[in-house]
């Protein structure tokens, strides 16, 4: 798969660090109602955490890191029978409320009270490696844009509210990355992000012994692993190549690094106009 070329020296790298971030993560639940593909996080029932321990936590990030918002994720945290005071809480220390969810559980008066709460944003999870039923099984991500779109109008209609949709990528749906990029510009009055992850497992091939905390560990029981060999190559510049193919001015203007390589592109971040 040909990665296009990016000079680091000609964009601009965000400084965050693990101190100074503009993102910091809460999950208050393991569960999920939904089994993506490529999901890090084991989907455990009874796993909601009570208010006591998300205050602790947040407390935690306010004490160690200065942040922007708050992605509120899970499992997802639409199940999580206190959302609308964890979002009040997070709304009343300062910091934006982000709800990162599949969106399966989202309604009107769940969205409606969520608003009041304070939310910020939400970032939806959309991808046809999700396992979803009814009809939108079996669904490519073309045709998941009608999803999307009544995600992204749900939240139009309520107003004030920040909509942003990730996908994972795979070596199969990698093709469908322009016409999801037209799409988005096509509706960039209520899409305001569409975010593209190039999908990780680890897999046997791997060189790798593994570690959690100084303690070895076994590869087969990392939540996001395979048994056999999967194609966990795509980059982001891989991405932004597919992506020239149809438009070939599309251009990263910032990035992040994520390791001590300058050139290491973690994140590539492009703004529409």
């Amino acid at each position: 798969m040909q990665a296009a070329f990016v000079d680091h020296n000609e964009i601009y790298r965000l400084p965050w660090s693990l101190t100074d971030n503009s993102i910091s993560w809460l999950e208050p639940t393991s569960l999920c109602n939904l089994f993506c593909d490529g999901c890090y996080r084991m989907n455990e029932k009874d796993s909601h955490k009570s208010m006591d321990v998300v205050k602790q936590e947040l407390d935690t990030f306010q004490r160690l890191r200065k942040s922007d918002c708050i992605s509120i994720a899970g499992g997802d945290p639409l199940l999580h029978p206190d959302i609308l005071e964890i979002v009040a809480e997070v709304k009343k220390r300062g910091m934006k409320p982000i709800v990162n969810t599949n969106g399966k559980a989202i309604t009107m008066d769940l969205l409606r009270g969520l608003k009041k709460a304070g939310v910020y944003g939400f970032t939806f999870h959309v991808d046809s490696r999700q396992g979803r039923d009814g009809k939108w099984a079996g669904k490519n991500e073309i045709e998941l844009l009608e999803l999307r779109l009544e995600y992204a109008k749900m939240l139009a209609e309520v107003g004030g509210i920040s909509c942003s949709f990730n996908s994972t990528v795979y070596e199969d749906t990698i093709q469908y990355m322009p016409e999801m990029i037209k799409w988005a510009q096509k509706h960039i009055d209520i899409v305001h992000t569409m975010v593209f992850i190039a999908f990780r497992h680890v897999i046997p091939e791997m060189p790798f012994d593994w570690y959690a905390g100084g303690q070895k560990v076994d590869w087969e029981k990392i939540m996001y692993h395979s048994d056999e060999k999967r194609a966990i190559d795509i980059s982001g510049l891989h991405m932004l190549q597919k992506a020239r193919e149809t438009d070939p001015d599309f251009s990263p203007c910032g990035y992040l690094n994520g390791t001590e390589k300058p050139d290491s592109f973690k994140w590539l971040l492009t703004t529409r106009v």
